[in-house]
């Protein structure tokens, strides 16, 4: 893996960008129309990872320092994903907000292989078969056509990845992105039903990955499919 200030995060940050700027270009010339509103929810759903991958060792084996040794990508399968959120939409902006979320998941890691090759090491190893935990709280700036009966919205922010990934291993927390967009309809004026799309950018490290002194570092991205109902009070 390349140094992480190498990392290629661009087309994330301008899918941002893209989310942002007409919003913040609303707080400059939008009208002053509407009424402040808080809501909180909850939802349940599926991520669907996009493996772990650009992966490189740390630490070192067998007393040689394991740097620049490359290794295959972690390969994934779908699991499940919860998450809280509460969020305001500003009185004088009635189309804008913030939200905070914390989203829990757990993509399965399949039984497979796990070979690294580098310019002082050969590393032939396996994985066996288990769950990785991804904690990540974010705040987003969320985008709403707001009608009376369905909303649908846009929203990015940044977000920080807590994430576990082996048995052994440490957990590590870094930055990231967080991008989502979904659709809600409201029962009444105080309940909704909400499907959304997440997508999640960031990096990893596991220190004494494969024990006893070998690391490892790369990147982490996932898709999460949701269902949730949200309670709004203006």
């Amino acid at each position: 893996m390349a140094n992480p200030h190498q990392h290629d995060s661009h087309p994330v940050w301008t899918l941002t960008q893209w989310l942002t700027v007409p919003a913040l270009l609303g707080i400059l010339v939008g009208p002053p129309i509407g009424h402040a509103e808080w809501y909180v929810g909850s939802d349940l759903g599926g991520v669907f990872s996009h493996n772990f991958t650009n992966i490189e060792g740390t630490g070192t084996a067998l007393g040689v320092p394991a740097s620049g040794t490359r290794f295959n990508d972690l390969k994934t399968t779908p699991g499940i994903s919860l998450g809280l959120k509460g969020g305001y939409f500003f009185e004088s902006l009635h189309w804008l907000g913030v939200e905070g979320n914390i989203q829990a998941s757990f993509p399965k890691i399949k039984s497979q292989a796990f070979n690294g090759t580098g310019p002082s090491l050969t590393i032939n190893a396996s994985v066996t078969e288990g769950t990785a935990q991804v904690y990540v709280p974010s705040l987003n700036l969320v985008a709403r056509y707001p009608g009376e009966k369905i909303q649908p919205y846009v929203g990015a922010g940044p977000a920080v990845a807590i994430i576990k990934t082996f048995d052994n291993g440490s957990t590590s927390a870094k930055a990231g992105v967080n991008v989502m967009a979904g659709l809600r309809y409201f029962l009444n004026k105080e309940v909704a039903f909400f499907t959304e799309y997440q997508y999640l950018k960031t990096m990893f490290t596991s220190d004494h990955a494969l024990p006893p002194t070998l690391g490892v570092q790369g990147d982490y991205s996932a898709s999460h499919l949701l269902f949730g109902v949200s309670v709004h009070r203006k």
